[in-house]
């Protein structure tokens, strides 16, 4: 139960800039806030399997590793560019793609589309910070040997 609380908590807090620009770009129904609302849940769901399986494997620093790199795409918030940019994208993507969906699904589509996209971000992040994380470690051993 902690495990979902935290992810509710980082993925909702992270996916509220993009879900205020959403709902304030053009006029918004209940079935395209259900549909966004759905789509970030999705994302809650992968982040708590991916975190409860690293917790299965001992992976605690990986654990807070994926933490801290939500909280660093949190701050790229502050940066709309990137949420704009995925989101225009998704966009592009479901126009073209020349289907009529259901508000809803439209929505849910549409956010699960974005969702990948910073998703991916993240995961360029958590990169750069196991990549910081080894050679922190590489550094302390070097100087703790001497």
């Amino acid at each position: 139960m902690k495990l979902l609380l935290r992810w509710i908590t980082l993925i909702y807090l992270s996916a509220i800039a993009g879900f205020m620009a959403a709902i304030t770009s053009k006029p918004s129904t209940v079935e395209h806030i259900i549909g966004m609302l759905l789509g970030i849940s999705t994302f809650v769901l992968i982040y708590c399997i991916v975190d409860r399986r690293l917790l299965e494997l001992g992976k605690d620093d990986w654990r807070k590793s994926l933490v801290h790199s939500i909280y660093i795409k949190m701050s790229l918030q502050l940066i709309p560019a990137i949420e704009l940019g995925a989101g225009f994208v998704s966009g592009v993507l479901i126009e073209e793609s020349g289907f009529e969906l259901p508000r809803m699904l439209d929505s849910y589509i549409m956010t699960l589309l974005v969702g990948l996209q910073l998703s991916l971000v993240v995961c360029i992040i958590f990169i750069i910070v196991r990549y910081v994380v080894y050679l922190k470690r590489k550094i302390y051993i070097q100087v703790t040997s001497k």
